[in-house]
């Protein structure tokens, strides 16, 4: 659960609440996340029209075989539905397979019962998400080819697979800032928060404005990393400091390749390539919104997202240099619950002194 905030976020207005009702939506959010999806299936049965737009995809081009389909404001219902089932498999998860598996391992301690929950769940997303998200973009024509992010543009009907895609997506972004606020805080939590903030702005953003094809690239790019980064606390958690250390290793590699090689390829697409293949043009009735303040607002949502990066990189490279001098790999970035036993002792031997 959350803690005190500190004086930077309370300026800031974002401090972590920890009000009551948070707390019981916390302690009872497999409850009530299966009962909103119960309620919402038993009327999708009963053939409720309105439960029907939680539960499928809607805007299906008439006539487009296999089926196509276009945004339109029913697409609010399915990112809530799936925002709610992330809410509920993420809570069932960690009760009945991640809590026993810590058991089993020998994790005792609760707290760290619980952080290992929340990275097995992190690792299990991740890979789901990034495997599912490569998928897509390799079955596309801007596979490898970031032109095509431009050509053809807009980009306005979409197969099922990828508006299931990218509108589960959605889901799952907005529901983490409602984790960010139940999970134990995390030192980094003014950059989660922002980051959180800034990748839902650009998926609905990108969605709007039918840039879609970006917002499938940029989460592949980012999804790739995290699924070694939440290995690498698991097995720090259940003891296996070796297989940690090297799972450390192959995170930094794919941070530095993906989050500052690719995902900078992808940055610098959308400054140089745009006017490449298409003239700027603003006509939103024909779902054109390809005018200098839209690429100037994509522009700088971007590099902030790539100076949040910077940071944590800084964070890493401080892992790094602990793990060289010949400490443990640790997340300095997060999880203030990870520091070794050795390291609690040796702090509060310095704050005894």
């Amino acid at each position: 659960m959350t803690t005190a905030a500190t004086k930077g976020e309370v300026a800031l207005g974002i401090a972590p609440t920890d009000s009551s009702l948070l707390r019981f939506v916390d302690k009872h959010q497999l409850d009530l996340s299966l009962s909103l999806l119960a309620l919402i299936l038993t009327g999708y049965q009963l053939g409720s029209p309105l439960a029907a737009k939680f539960v499928t995809l809607g805007h299906r081009v008439p006539g487009s075989e296999p089926p196509m389909y276009a945004k339109g404001a029913d697409d609010v219902y399915f990112v809530i539905f799936w925002a709610i089932a992330f809410t509920f498999v993420r809570a069932a998860a960690m009760e009945f397979i991640f809590r026993p598996l810590g058991r089993t391992w020998g994790v005792t301690q609760a707290s760290k019962v619980q952080r290992l929950c929340e990275q097995g769940w992190n690792s299990l997303y991740y890979i789901v998400s990034w495997s599912f998200g490569t998928y897509v973009a390799y079955h596309s024509d801007y596979w490898m080819d970031t032109s095509h992010f431009w050509i053809g543009y807009p980009h306005l009907y979409y197969s099922a697979i990828f508006k299931f895609y990218y509108l589960s997506q959605i889901g799952f972004w907005m529901q983490q800032i409602f984790v960010l606020h139940v999970e134990k805080r995390r030192r980094d939590y003014i950059e989660m928060f922002f980051h959180h903030i800034l990748t839902n702005t650009l998926l609905i953003a990108s969605y709007y404005t039918n840039f879609v094809r970006i917002g499938n690239a940029i989460l592949c790019t980012m999804d790739f990393a995290d699924i070694f980064l939440s290995v690498a606390k698991v097995l720090r958690y259940v003891g296996l400091q070796t297989l940690c250390d090297f799972t450390f290793v192959l995170f930094v590699v794919a941070w530095v390749i993906t989050r500052h090689g690719m995902f900078t390829i992808i940055t610098y697409s959308v400054i140089v390539e745009p006017e490449r293949h298409r003239p700027i043009e603003w006509d939103p009735a024909n779902g054109v919104y390809f005018s200098h303040e839209i690429r100037y607002v994509f522009m700088s949502l971007l590099l902030l997202l790539q100076c949040l990066l910077v940071i944590w990189m800084y964070y890493i490279i401080r892992v790094v240099y602990r793990v060289v001098s010949g400490s443990a790999a640790h997340d300095n970035r997060s999880d203030s619950d990870m520091t070794s036993p050795e390291d609690e002792g040796t702090a509060k031997s310095k704050k005894n002194a």
